[in-house]
């Protein structure tokens, strides 16, 4: 979980280009919003956004309880 939890900050600090839309969704056997979707605008916005990135997993994987919740995403 360290390794996926530091490349996902990676990319959202180094390789994701100004402007572009995102948001985070954790799941398991449930799913969360943890951020709405948000243009990396900054340096501050990807702080932001890298703060709301999961450092744990509990096991489950409801894929499709994921995707619904990223069909509910809002600006």
């Amino acid at each position: 979980m360290n390794h996926l939890y530091e490349t996902t900050k990676y990319i959202v600090e180094n390789v994701l280009p100004f402007g572009s839309w995102l948001s985070i969704i954790s799941f398991a056997s449930t799913a969360t919003i943890r951020a709405n979707l948000t243009q990396v605008e900054s340096d501050a916005t990807r702080q932001t956004i890298v703060s709301r990135l999961p450092s744990s997993a509990d096991g489950s994987t409801c894929i499709p309880c994921g995707l619904d919740k990223a069909l509910q995403v809002s600006v």
